[in-house]
């Protein structure tokens, strides 16, 4: 049985207790927080930009100072309210240096034909860049960049302007540009061409020196017809209804026959088609 006979001095405490007669005494020290360390932990990461194709999400700029100052708040046991504010940390954003391009596929196109592909060239870095552009087709086909004016990867008899490299693009942003082939006259159908365009930035970072190039490749495939032009005789005096063959014979009086067949075999339609058959002075 326990009496209420209880006391605190200095953080012990008496306790009497009477069971079956006995008087016993036990001492038990009371716990009280005094001081702990709580870790904290917070992950913040710095923006970066999405590469989403025609959409330009703006990494944190390089140069940035981010500030950052923690605050804790408590109360003491008599609901007392404090505050403590941490140091403050700093982080300063450094330069990166990206570039992201788009792949316009390949295409066709029949000799004399200017063939374009269209390019969107995106800085994903968070700095301004300058990017160098050359392009050139196997072959010596001519190669030309162009301006790509109103944006829109159609080329249009207006956008004569001719790209000077190198190219500045701000963060974040695209530049849209045509490289245009010269199919020469008279290339042979099926014939096939691969036109290179390097990108290459100037912006370095030690960890990725080459963040900023790219390469894309593109080939055309020329589309010519092909006509083929196949000569038979026959004699119509003996066989009239008769095939057509390379070869006849025939004596004086009697009637020959003569079929020219043209046919294209090639990838493109022929036009203008002009055909002379001289006839023999023997016939």
């Amino acid at each position: 049985m326990r009496t209420g006979n209880r006391k605190e001095d200095g953080g012990r405490q008496t306790v009497q207790t009477k069971p079956s007669g006995r008087k016993e005494k036990r001492e038990m020290r009371i716990s009280r927080w005094k001081s702990a360390t709580v870790l904290w932990g917070v992950a913040l990461v710095v923006a970066a930009a999405l590469a989403v194709p025609g959409v330009a999400l703006a990494a944190t700029p390089a140069g940035t100072v981010i500030s950052n100052t923690a605050t804790a708040t408590y109360t003491d046991t008599n609901n007392n309210s404090y505050t403590q504010a941490s140091n403050t940390t700093t982080v300063t954003v450094l330069a990166v240096f990206g570039v992201l391009l788009t792949d316009p596929g390949n295409k066709t196109g029949i000799p004399l034909d200017n063939v374009y592909y269209a390019y969107r060239i995106q800085n994903t870095g968070n700095a301004t860049d300058n990017y160098a552009l050359t392009a050139a087709t196997v072959g010596g086909w001519t190669t030309t960049l162009y301006v790509d004016t109103n944006r829109n990867g159609i080329r249009e008899v207006t956008e004569t302007t001719v790209v000077s490299s190198p190219v500045q693009i701000v963060a974040g942003d695209n530049a849209y540009i045509f490289v245009v082939v010269t199919i020469p006259s008279g290339t042979a159908n099926n014939t096939t061409a691969l036109t290179t365009l390097n990108v290459t930035g100037t912006g370095i970072v030690a960890a990725f020196p080459d963040g900023d190039d790219a390469t894309d490749g593109s080939t055309t495939t020329v589309q010519a017809p092909v006509l083929g032009v196949v000569k038979g005789v026959r004699n119509f005096t003996l066989t009239p209804g008769g095939p057509f063959t390379n070869t006849a014979t025939a004596i004086p009086t009697q009637e020959l026959q003569y079929q020219v067949t043209v046919t294209n075999n090639g990838a493109a339609a022929a036009s203008g088609l002009t055909l002379s058959d001289p006839i023999n002075t023997n016939t």
